[in-house]
């Protein structure tokens, strides 16, 4: 079907997790856990970069603690998490109907590994394993020369239409920026 799905997510973080030099490090005490907050994605016929659906998913955690730090950046919040959200089984099986018909499921950055923890802390099969994955973002940076900064999803695209860092808006300007460098995904 020619298909491409874009995904992002959010997950719950505290101020210093990350450190930009050259590169993104992360860091983390044991005790926080990347559990996911958000996932947005977009899927597309990559032959001519048409949207045919989105999705945005609010998922919920044992304990719905979010920090200040990943509230101020996403403007997620208790409230909407509560109200919105899906614990992470029923919002995993909710992104792995909007996936299935998928040719390529692609993230920027360690979305994939977060995903996979998150799937292994439920127990649950991983979704990708039968899918081609990419992560785009060793790519821009290669084709582009761009720095971990630029090629961060936030940073991909500035348009007015995104107010807001979070998962779907994200995902659209990942799509948006591979659209109008004419990038062909396959």
């Amino acid at each position: 079907m020619n298909t491409v799905v874009i995904f992002d997510l959010e997950w719950n973080s505290w101020k210093g997790n990350y450190k930009l030099n050259n590169n993104l490090v992360e860091i983390r005490q044991k005790w926080q856990f990347r559990n996911i907050i958000q996932i947005g994605a977009i899927k597309f016929n990559y032959k001519n970069y048409e949207i045919i659906d989105e999705i945005n998913i609010y998922v919920k955690t044992e304990n719905i603690f979010l920090h200040n730090y990943i509230v101020n950046l996403t403007k997620i919040d208790v409230f909407t998490i509560k109200t919105k959200g899906y614990f992470f089984f029923k919002a995993n099986k909710i992104f792995n109907r909007f996936i299935e018909d998928a040719d390529i499921v692609l993230c920027n950055g360690n979305d994939f590994d977060v995903y996979k923890e998150n799937l292994k802390k439920y127990r649950l099969e991983d979704i990708f394993a039968k899918r081609k994955k990419i992560n785009i973002r060793n790519y821009l940076k290669k084709k582009f020369f761009l720095n971990e900064e630029k090629v961060s999803s936030p940073n991909l695209l500035s348009l007015k239409f995104f107010k807001s860092h979070d998962a779907l808006n994200d995902a659209k300007k990942i799509f948006f920026y591979i659209k109008n460098k004419n990038i062909k995904i396959s």
